[in-house]
């Protein structure tokens, strides 16, 4: 009874925190009328208000009816989001329409809902990372010592202008924190082949949710790469095993539509041409692939704005440990490589995108929160520490509440 009982008060703090830094960003500036975003800004009354994306009306009507998924769709490559918000969004009108709350209301209520609880599940891996971290600490201290570090996942330039409305980009927090707890889970249990097996079907149904889970199949090979003592060249059949587990779910969505003589559509790569404007580039020459490069290069560096602090900040830090000369044990080395490994992927996978959004480049400031996390664990934090990081932390979310846009 004890344990219920502490797992739903940390539910509910969790809850409780969420929905107050989300909240909060009701009252942020509203967009001024001289300015242009894709959607529109909802004022609830003088002093709260919210954005609606213009994407926010797709996803809403696909899932009222999902069997435009089966036509040319912008979210029919990512079918199972869709599919998955359609039964939350009539059970939602069920117990609403009685209020007079009409059908679409309902289902744009499924996707707040939607990520409100994509949040939560990032705090429980962020967790679960951490207790890694901090192995011999009771669940307590855990939860005291993530607050601060919770704040900057939680309230962010993202989460402002896309909590509020129907959308997919709150997977910019989930994703990378699901990539590292799924390789610390496999490095913590010794993952066989046929859990590996599972695993990878399982992230290739997932793929079929978002496009970012195309990073945990790396991530997964890497982590059981690190566990393996045999020689490596010998991974090389079930890793191939491991990849046609996980591209078949896509691979039989594509065919299913095929058989319905539907023409499979991907929005991202036939609007925005991500990650084959490297094909299309090196076919005209090699100077245009450079070129765009190039190009490309300069604008991804440019939506490091936001993140930049952070990078900085852990950078420093392991240039303290360096000083120190601390040793880090074999379960921490493995922790670190994790880490470090998974931020590789991320970094690389949104450079070549060939679409470059600041919201995007946010990806990757949930790693370094966990690098940070790392290095202060390495460096034995004190209280006065804490106290600085978590001042810190609230001044952080201030600067996003006050602060103008974004707002998508």
């Amino acid at each position: 009874m004890f344990t219920k009982n502490k797992r739903f008060l940390n539910f509910l703090g969790f809850s409780i925190l969420t929905l107050l830094i989300a909240s909060s960003f009701l009252f942020s500036p509203p967009l001024k009328k001289t300015d242009k975003i894709c959607g529109s800004y909802k004022h609830l009354n003088s002093y709260l208000g919210y954005t609606q994306n213009c994407d926010a009306k797709g996803y809403i009507l696909s899932s009222q009816n999902i069997k435009t998924l089966l036509k040319k769709n912008v979210r029919q490559s990512r079918p199972l989001f869709i599919i998955i918000a359609s039964p939350i969004g009539y059970s939602i009108y069920f117990f609403l329409k009685i209020f007079a709350i009409d059908q679409y209301a309902s289902f744009y209520i499924a996707y707040i809902f939607m990520n409100f609880s994509l949040i939560i599940l990032s705090i429980y891996l962020f967790k679960y990372i951490f207790s890694c971290i901090y192995k011999k600490s009771s669940s307590r201290t855990i939860n005291l010592l993530m607050i601060p570090f919770l704040i900057f996942l939680i309230s962010n330039q993202v989460t402002k202008a896309f909590f509020w409305t129907a959308h997919q980009q709150i997977f910019f927090l989930f994703t990378p924190l699901f990539c590292i707890s799924l390789m610390l889970y496999i490095l913590k249990n010794r993952s066989n082949n046929k859990k590996i097996v599972i695993i990878s079907f399982f992230c290739g149904l997932l793929l079929l949710v978002y496009g970012n889970f195309l990073l945990t199949l790396p991530c997964v090979l890497f982590a059981k790469l690190l566990i393996t003592h045999k020689k490596k060249i010998k991974l090389i059949p079930q890793f191939t095993i491991n990849t046609l587990i996980f591209i078949l779910p896509t691979v039989s969505w594509i065919l299913f539509l095929k058989i319905i003589k539907t023409t499979y559509y991907n929005h991202e790569i036939e609007r925005y041409r991500q990650l084959v404007w490297i094909k299309d580039s090196l076919e005209i020459s090699i100077k245009e692939f450079l070129t765009k490069f190039y190009d490309f290069t300069q604008e991804y560096l440019h939506t490091f704005t936001e993140i930049n602090f952070f990078i900085i900040f852990a950078i420093l830090l392991s240039l303290l440990i360096k000083r120190k000369k601390i040793q880090l044990s074999q379960e921490q080395k493995l922790i670190l490589k994790s880490l470090l490994f998974t931020f590789l992927i991320f970094f690389t996978f949104f450079w070549l995108l060939g679409f470059y959004q600041q919201r995007l480049t946010f990806s990757l400031l949930p790693i370094i929160i966990c690098l940070i996390v790392f290095e202060l664990k390495l460096l034995k934090m004190n209280k006065k520490t804490y106290a600085l990081i978590f001042l810190f932390a609230i001044i952080w979310h201030l600067w996003n509440v006050l602060s103008y846009g974004p707002f998508n």
